[in-house]
């Protein structure tokens, strides 16, 4: 603005020294004037001084005698200039008072324009607010922009208000945790830029200490010649929004994170399941074959056994976590003292830790009563058991206490094994969890016995603690459980029948004499049961479908029904069903035991309602089967 009156003075300077070199002297003030009334015009009263004192002094210099000399000595020239320094005078006041009379009208426009606006954005439920001034040192807000700022009508809301004393200069900004200076809000960029700014995000400190995260865009308002002279702001409280876009961001994580684990399970599972079956598999080939000698045979025999079994005790976790995920998992309790659980958990980890020499060592209170399931609370220590014979060396040392606490039982198992790192303690009790991933691993398992055993442990009132100096240094698992009322009368010291306990062969019963119909649709199912009961002395009749069935009872009604629910056409349950119906002499009162793969609380519960005496779940324990279908006989 101010750099006119100097290239106006210069052009006019250049333009006389070429007319003077063609015309010869001219009158010294004539060009300067035309530049002095340009720049009034275009650059406002200051310029138009400008010029009038720069004319003044050059014209002096240059064309009033003598030239080359400040200083007018000649009364001619003394007038000429003295009405020159009085016209410029008259000009810059003329020009004054036009740039007053045109800010006074801009003022009115801009006043008429945010009155316009207010009244418009008044109703309006996000917040509008409105630079009364072209400095953004007057910001006025409607109705929804006073409610965010906690605001009066009187408040100024500018961040840039000369009286530090004001609203707006005692709100705080922030973004990313820099607070931001008043020159980076919307509403003063728009004015400084003289562009609209696109939605912002920022956080908002109020005096008060209420604190909210705005999304604000900024506009300039211009007059007619585009000189901006005013600015609207548009503010929108969207801390609701930025929670629900963090919790969608945290779900997504987290279903990501789902994700990710459920496709290590599977290849775990899937690795887990594979590695027995080779085994059983590859020794069920050879003894096909018929090239093992006795020993052989033996040895494939126990192979086959032990990986069957391993591969039950996976589905069997599975299962249970299930269970426990969709909240089926139900106890039986009762009056039991844990020293016969443990005992029964100890007898079934003795052989594995006797195989790689690692001690067992227990110290055990007398009557460690409580009330819980003994099942349950026995699968809850061979699974701790069983983890520290698998992380402890050989030769190494397993050390398991029962004590009675104040209110309750304490019981621990520690070892002298690879010991936990201390970052991976808070992640243990995890479904799916395991500190070595890799497909390197030295340790097998699914990452789930550990999860179960908190389940339980909570289920009975209990919790379970895990403590470890760090790697190498053995790690030690605490169950604390609330001990049993003191009134209760009588307890059970029992070993559980849990699908840890190996399967006794030798113990099986008999079942001379004793007529059993076999219904499964799966042959091989089929056949084993008839091997197993044939071996126990049973008369076996095999049916492969529910109307097989049906058709032998009526021929001549068994004493025992093993049937599978899961068939074509007709399920085990329809089976039971119109067995019941028929008149006690042709079969309706005869003994039933559903044998089937759906092993969960709610299968059994509604076998039993259908009209089954027992319930039996795949894979079978042989002499728990037979003993099974002895009582049912009535033997």
């Amino acid at each position: 603005r101010y750099g006119f009156p100097f290239a106006a003075v210069g052009v006019a300077l250049a333009v006389h020294w070429a007319l003077e070199q063609l015309a010869g002297p001219l009158p010294p003030f004539i060009l300067f004037f035309t530049a002095m009334a340009v720049t009034a015009m275009w650059s406002g009263g200051r310029g138009a001084l400008i010029a009038t004192v720069l004319s003044a002094v050059i014209a002096d210099y240059f064309f009033l005698p003598p030239t080359y000399d400040l200083g007018v000595h000649e009364p001619a020239g003394v007038v000429s200039l003295s009405l020159f320094l009085l016209n410029g005078i008259l000009f810059s006041l003329v020009a004054k008072w036009r740039e007053a009379r045109e800010e006074l009208k801009a003022q009115e426009e801009r006043f008429e324009v945010t009155q316009r606006l207010q009244a418009l954005t008044g109703a309006l439920p996000v917040g509008v607010s409105f630079s009364q001034d072209g400095q953004c040192r007057l910001v006025t807000g409607n109705a929804a922009m006073l409610a965010l700022f906690d605001a009066l009508p009187e408040d100024n809301l500018s961040a840039s208000a000369e009286d530090e004393r004001s609203l707006g200069r005692r709100i705080r900004f922030f973004r990313e945790g820099r607070q931001l200076a008043a020159s980076d809000l919307p509403l003063q960029r728009a004015i400084a830029e003289n562009r609209v700014v696109p939605p912002t995000e920022f956080e908002v400190l109020l005096p008060n200490g209420r604190r909210w995260v705005a999304e604000g865009l900024g506009a300039p308002i211009r007059d007619a010649r585009g000189r901006v002279v005013a600015g609207v702001a548009v503010t929108v409280d969207v801390t609701d929004r930025k929670r629900i876009e963090d919790s969608l961001r945290e779900s997504a994580r987290a279903l990501g994170d789902a994700n990710r684990l459920k496709d290590e399970f599977l290849a775990t599972l899937s690795h887990e399941l594979r590695t027995p079956l080779n085994a059983m598999l590859g020794w069920a080939h050879l003894l096909q074959q018929g090239t093992l000698d006795e020993a052989g045979t033996r040895r494939a025999i126990e192979i086959i056994n032990r990986n069957a079994r391993a591969q039950a005790a996976l589905v069997a976790d599975v299962l249970d976590v299930s269970r426990i995920i969709s909240g089926k998992l139900r106890l039986e309790p009762r009056r039991t003292d844990l020293v016969g659980v443990l005992d029964a958990a100890l007898d079934a980890i003795r052989p594995a830790a006797d195989a790689r020499r690692i001690a067992i060592v227990a110290s055990l209170d007398d009557d460690l009563i409580v009330i819980g399931d003994p099942d349950r609370l026995q699968q809850v220590l061979w699974n701790l058991l069983s983890n520290a014979v698998k992380f402890t060396p050989e030769g190494g040392r397993v050390q398991v206490e029962g004590h009675r606490k104040a209110g309750g039982v304490e019981l621990s198992v520690a070892d002298t094994g690879v010991g936990i790192a201390p970052e991976a303690l808070p992640y243990l009790f995890n479904r799916f969890w395991q500190a070595d991933r890799s497909p390197g691993r030295r340790h097998g398992g699914l990452g789930l016995g550990l999860a179960i055993v908190r389940h339980l442990v909570e289920l009975h009132g209990g919790e379970v603690t895990a403590e470890s100096e760090g790697a190498g240094r053995g790690s030690r698992f605490t169950v604390s459980l609330p001990a049993a009322p003191a009134a209760a009368a009588t307890f059970d010291r029992v070993h559980p029948s849990a699908d840890v306990v190996p399967d006794s062969g030798p113990t099986d019963a008999r079942l001379d004499g004793v007529h059993v119909l076999v219904v499964d649709d799966e042959p091989d199912a089929r056949e084993l049961l008839l091997a197993i009961l044939s071996q126990a002395g049973a008369t076996v009749t095999a049916a492969g479908s529910a109307a097989e069935a049906l058709e032998a009872v009526q021929a001549g009604p068994p004493a025992v029904l093993v049937s599978d629910i899961a068939m074509p056409d007709e399920d085990g349950y329809q089976l039971i069903r119109k067995i019941r119906k028929l008149p006690t002499n042709a079969g309706g009162a005869i003994r039933a035991l559903a044998v089937t793969a759906y092993g969960r609380e709610e299968d059994r519960a509604e076998a039993l309602a259908a009209g089954y005496d027992a319930h039996e779940t795949k894979p079978i324990h042989v002499s728990q089967f037979t003993t099974r279908i002895a009582a049912l006989a009535g033997r």
